[in-house]
């Protein structure tokens, strides 16, 4: 999934993509480069049920501080969730806390 928390000079949102994988560790960074967003792996392999529930929870504005350096803006641009051609995926309970640290 996706969170904007800031737009650049050019009015771009400015990006933190947080991703799973079976092949990177856990915390994971990778620099999405100059128009990419910041890539966090922040679930490996998956529960061993592919049919289980996976619940996450981060700090964006956290994480937004520590990749670009700067606070974000006081409201955010905006959430995105993507799955990817042939996969399917159920989306629950999303929620947004302000002020809520990730465990």
């Amino acid at each position: 999934f996706y969170v904007s928390l800031h737009r650049d000079s050019f009015g771009i949102p400015t990006i933190v993509k947080y991703l799973w994988s079976t092949e990177e560790p856990v915390g994971t960074v990778r620099l999405g480069g100059f128009f990419g967003a910041t890539d966090v792996v922040i679930e490996s392999g998956g529960p061993s049920d592919p049919q289980a529930w996976v619940t996450a929870r981060v700090d964006a504005a956290a994480d937004f501080l520590r990749f670009y350096g700067e606070e974000p803006d006081v409201q955010a641009v905006g959430i995105g969730i993507l799955v990817g051609m042939g996969i399917d995926a159920d989306i629950a309970d999303v929620r947004v806390e302000p002020g809520a640290s990730a465990p």
